[in-house]
């Protein structure tokens, strides 16, 4: 099994990016944007981001979490859910997902209230949700859309 690499999105135009030109996908507790492997609308630091990284920012709003011990652990939790998920995956070139933005929604009210066990099944749905999409819809799109750059042989035909 390859190990996939997590490196965290930077750069405060990248996150609204990621919401506007990916895909999200629902559920009570979060929410998961994501953009697939050809994405060349999302620039992280100037700069297209790397093919074999998958980067990742989590989000938790002060209105549903007071305290920012709770928010921080919410945090670490959800990171470390996403990165069990992932190497529980078994792909073998480039991992689909590309940016993954999760904005988690619903916190307790202490941070010893939640552990590991409450947030990784509503992470493996999102991303399972995601995976399903990908290649279910977004693979069909990329086959339907007619390659007009193909490359030119040596007698001039297409």
């Amino acid at each position: 099994m390859i190990k996939k690499r997590l490196k965290s999105i930077k750069g405060y135009k990248t996150i609204p990016a990621v919401f506007r030109y990916g895909r999200r996908f629902t559920c009570p507790e979060a929410t998961l944007a994501a953009c697939f492997r050809p994405c060349k609308k999302v620039l992280i630091k100037k700069k297209h981001p790397a093919a074999s990284i998958t980067y990742l920012a989590v989000t938790i709003s002060k209105k549903s979490a007071k305290r920012a011990v709770t928010r921080n652990r919410v945090k670490r939790l959800l990171r470390e859910s996403v990165r069990i998920t992932l190497n529980k995956l078994d792909f073998d070139d480039q991992f689909p997902l590309h940016l993954l933005v999760i904005s988690w929604r619903k916190a307790p009210k202490l941070p010893r209230m939640i552990s590991l066990q409450d947030i990784q099944p509503t992470v493996e749905k999102l991303i399972y949700n995601a995976l399903d999409y990908y290649t279910n819809v977004f693979i069909r799109k990329q086959r339907r859309k007619p390659d007009s750059a193909k490359p030119v042989n040596e007698t001039g035909e297409k």
